[in-house]
């Protein structure tokens, strides 16, 4: 998966989760506080298996313009 998948797939997670956030805030129920444990714990997950440099595969942390290891230049 490219890089720019992976952070439009992090957007959708995110968005789901402040959805799920707002529809527990508005409506009490336990579910929604179930759910966004579940799309919070995805999204980790995601983000630490999918976040790579395209050049040598090692984890990226947050930087999304110049790889920490091999120094990548990322569009």
């Amino acid at each position: 998966m490219n890089l720019k998948t992976a952070k439009t797939v992090l957007m959708i997670l995110g968005v789901l989760l402040a959805a799920s956030l707002l529809g527990g805030i508005l409506t009490k129920k336990e579910l929604f506080y179930w759910l966004d444990a579940l799309i919070a714990l995805c999204t980790i997950v995601f983000h630490v298996v999918f976040w790579r440099c395209p050049k040598c595969r090692k984890w990226m942390g947050g930087r999304e313009d110049q790889c920490p290891f091999c120094g990548t230049k990322l569009k």
